[in-house]
């Protein structure tokens, strides 16, 4: 806010700003949030916005953003994007509808600030201003709530978590004691060894066994409180935590207490529940709509709600919402027919004798419409304005002569965007573009796949009933002057509205008004902030209920199934189901922060699986770390943790590429060593060069390489007409605008994806994308380590890379990558085109 009032705003932190920002109209609904606000918007000279909304990540559902109720952010007001409709963003009127954030007790309050946002709708206003943030507050607000009743001693496991004694990790957790010390203890068993030996019996599938590493990780798995295993791509980092958690539900001190399965993301839980649904299918609950495997259908919670009826006392609570609506509704009507036209502002300020006044102005007015002015005025409007048209002859031609300049504050407002826009942001908007052809399509699924989570679901269809629609406001050419406030107490002001406005000049006229008008504004603020934080207050009891309801429901199930997105959302019911066991897969990939804030009291053991040398959260700033997960920290502190080493995915040859990062890491000959398909690749693996430079555009991030991307799509083609098929093929790129260009050329419907987003997955031939050639062998945040690591490791059967082999081996963090291939460049003299000549 400081930068855009300085007319200087970051581009670093991926901040938009929006002009000219109206309320249409407001709703309430019944679930997910009790007030919704539809507001339109303008863009700045120098932005043209994404040719299609549903494809770019601006006001994506749960972005942040920040209203401003003056010209200054003095007064602000926060709020998250709920519903952005391709179809409503690409109207002359771009239109989204915003969810106001719940106050702290410290800002504006949510009735007076939706007033003071529809007072400056009308057509004689500039607007608002609104700013963005990508931040997805709707993930982060509960764990931060949670975080700041922390102290070091209430964090769950302090001693290791707080004060670093990481020895005390080796803990037995308190049930598999209470396990030991029941009647299936033989009591001249004492060894650690022995004792691991008494654990229930589990069945496994005819072949299968587990190396020794693996071997060691279950058996420490299950005797650690707090216990952390590493696992290098493709070393069965999953199938060691569903035996894990097969082992745990077998324990007779567990039941009655769920055990809580956490992934990053949607299909890595959804691969971990269907391992468990043969026999726990009947014990098991999915919270979250973003499930893509129809077998989980029949235990996601929103069936399991349809089907087992829990008793919710909501009806009383819904009436009560329904009325107090209706009163809100009235009041904010009231407000939209003030400014239809200046006469019921005025009416609405005077007093019998002032009143008396303006009827009698007209000689054909009688003393009966005196008696009861303000009710008759509904009846007789007509009447009325004749009257105070005659008495307030000049005011319209006052308020025309003293509306507020748009063209100063639009340029005012534009100039500060002109500066703004002096660097390129984060998107990279380059003034002068017909539009930002950004795709953020990937983007867009992970977070609809972390936003689906919510247990409550999200009900978007109301009545007309729920429903108000700004309609005079919006077209009214009336309007507030934002100084008249601090001057509505004066003595000169009040003597001005005591007096018969019959006798006052066309200045003290214009001045009557406008205390009119601010009183009508003043006293809808002060019912709508009762009405407001009524119907909020309602929300949060059906909220309440609801998931006390919900909670009821999870603490019959053995397994409960999140993503951590979603049991960020959903603290208050983790809460109160109280699970004992917390599994988190994907462990590195999730902030520290984060993770805590889905722990409490009740967790009696936390197992961490995942592999801190691959790529780790995503937060910027980096000041502060909060990129280390808290795996990695544990690890670096000292705690004894497991590393498997036996990969099964990638050919020998490509896990080669990984023994820098992981010394021991160890090929499964018998599964690895696969006959390479399709056939038509002499090498399973090889470097394809070029010298064709990359671009980048003045003011738009990230690098593109066009000719590389005709490369990787020609020899994707190449390979299906092969017979190779298209869901067998993944081109990872470097960089997202790298994608979206693969993507346009891309005819044969072949998976395209960063190579960031891609973490966790595989596929049999992976065509990577390096992007990056130029003279200064700069290869931006190729040089990562764990990136490389990703890039290197998702291919099962067939891994090229292209690229400029001379930056890439120029480049002081590049080498490893480049050598490892170099005498593999089968390809290195072929062009874009001669792949389809190939036999």
């Amino acid at each position: 806010m400081e930068q855009v009032k300085s007319g200087r705003l970051s581009d670093d932190a991926g901040i938009r700003l929006y002009l000219n920002v109206k309320v249409v109209a407001v709703k309430a609904v019944t679930r997910g949030a009790a007030l919704r606000i539809a507001i339109t918007f303008d863009l700045p000279a120098s932005d043209k916005g994404p040719s299609d909304w549903s494809k770019s990540s601006r006001l994506m559902h749960g972005n942040l953003l920040c209203l401003s109720l003056d010209e200054k952010f003095t007064k602000h007001f926060w709020a998250i994007v709920v519903e952005k409709r391709q179809e409503e963003l690409n109207k002359k009127e771009r239109l989204v509808w915003i969810q106001p954030c719940r106050p702290d007790g410290s800002g504006v309050s949510v009735g007076e600030a939706l007033v003071s946002m529809l007072v400056n709708s009308t057509a004689a206003s500039s607007g608002m201003l609104m700013l963005e943030s990508p931040t997805m507050y709707k993930s982060f607000q509960p764990v931060l709530a949670s975080l700041k009743s922390l102290s070091a001693d209430s964090v769950p496991f302090s001693d290791v978590l707080a004060y670093a004694k990481v020895e005390s990790a080796s803990t037995q957790p308190d049930f598999v004691t209470r396990y030991y010390d029941s009647e299936h203890l033989d009591s001249e068993i004492s060894s650690p060894d022995a004792l691991k030996k008494q654990l229930p019996f589990i069945k496994h599938s005819d072949g299968f066994s587990l190396d020794h590493c693996q071997t060691e990780a279950f058996a420490n798995a299950l005797h650690r409180k707090v216990y952390v295993c590493q696992g290098p791509p493709g070393t069965g980092k999953t199938l060691l935590g569903i035996l894990i958690a097969k082992q745990l539900l077998k324990l007779d001190t567990l039941k009655g207490k769920p055990l809580l399965v956490l992934c990053y993301k949607n299909h890595a839980l959804d691969e971990f529940l269907t391992k468990l649904l043969p026999e726990y299918g009947d014990h098991m609950v999915r919270v979250g709509g973003r499930s893509q495997d129809y077998r989980l259908d029949n235990i996601s919670l929103r069936t399991l709600k349809n089907n087992i009826k829990v008793h919710r006392p909501v009806h009383g609570l819904l009436d009560e919402l329904r009325a107090t609506w209706m009163e809100l509704q009235i009041c904010l009507e009231f407000l939209d027919t003030v400014f239809e036209s200046p006469e019921a502002a005025i009416l609405n300020a005077c007093d019998y004798g002032q009143l008396y006044e303006i009827v009698h102005c007209r000689k054909n007015a009688g003393d009966h419409y005196v008696r009861n002015a303000r009710g008759v005025f509904n009846e007789n409007k007509e009447l009325f304005k004749v009257c105070l048209r005659s008495c307030f002859s000049n005011l319209n031609h006052q308020l025309n002569e003293r509306k507020p300049c748009k063209s100063k504050v639009q340029f005012r407002v534009k100039q500060k965007v002109q500066d703004c826009s002096s660097k390129p942001n984060l998107e990279g908007n380059e003034p002068g573009n017909a539009a930002n052809d950004e795709d953020d399509s990937e983007e867009i699924r992970e977070r609809e796949e972390h936003l689906g989570m919510t247990a409550q679901g999200d009900d978007h269809s109301t009545g007309n009933d729920m429903r108000f629609d700004a309609r005079f406001i919006r077209q009214s050419e009336l309007y507030l002057d934002s100084s008249i406030g601090q001057f509505s107490q004066t003595d000169f002001i009040q003597r001005l509205l005591s007096r018969p406005p019959t006798r006052l000049d066309s200045t003290e006229q214009w001045l009557f008004y406008q205390c009119a008008l601010n009183k009508v504004c003043n006293d809808t603020k002060r019912q709508s902030r009762l009405l407001v934080d009524k119907i909020m207050n309602l929300e949060a009891e059906l909220e309440r209920i609801n998931i006390e309801a919900d909670a009821s429901l999870l603490s019959t199930m053995r397994v409960i199934g999140m993503t951590v997105t979603g049991a960020s959302i959903n603290k208050e019911l983790l809460d109160a189901v109280k699970p004992a066991v917390v599994i988190l897969e994907e462990a590195a990939e999730v902030s520290e922060p984060q993770l805590l804030g889905c722990l409490g009291p009740h967790t009696e053991q936390l197992i961490l699986i995942g592999d801190h040398k691959q790529l780790k959260a995503t937060f910027w700033p980096r000041d502060y770390h909060l990129d280390l997960s808290m795996m990695e920290r544990l690890i670096n502190n000292g705690i004894k943790f497991d590393q498997l080493e036996l990969q099964n995915r990638m050919r020998p040859e490509f896990s080669l590429l990984l023994r820098d990062i992981y010394p021991n890491l160890r090929d499964n000959t018998s599964v690895v060593d696969r006959v390479l398909k399709p056939a038509c690749l002499v090498q399973s693996m090889f470097f394809w060069t070029h010298n064709e430079p990359e671009t980048q555009e003045p003011g738009r991030h990230g690098a593109i390489n066009t000719e590389e991307a005709k490369r990787c799509v020609r020899l994707a083609m190449f390979l299906v007409d092969q017979g190779c098929s298209p869901d067998r093929i993944t081109i990872l790129c470097a960089y997202k605008r790298q994608m979206s260009l693969k993507c346009s050329e891309n005819s044969m419907h072949v998976k395209v994806h960063t190579i960031d987003l891609y973490q966790g997955d595989e596929n049999d031939v992976v065509i990577v994308s390096l992007v990056r050639s130029n003279p200064a062998s700069n290869i931006g945040f190729l040089k990562t380590l764990n990136r490389r690591c990703v890039a290197q490791s998702r291919a099962r059967l067939a891994m090229v890379f292209v690229g400029n082999a001379d930056c890439i081996y120029k480049s002081k963090n590049g080498t490893k990558l480049e050598t490892s291939d170099r005498c593999h460049a089968a390809a290195e003299l072929l062009g874009p085109c001669d792949f389809p000549k190939v036999p």
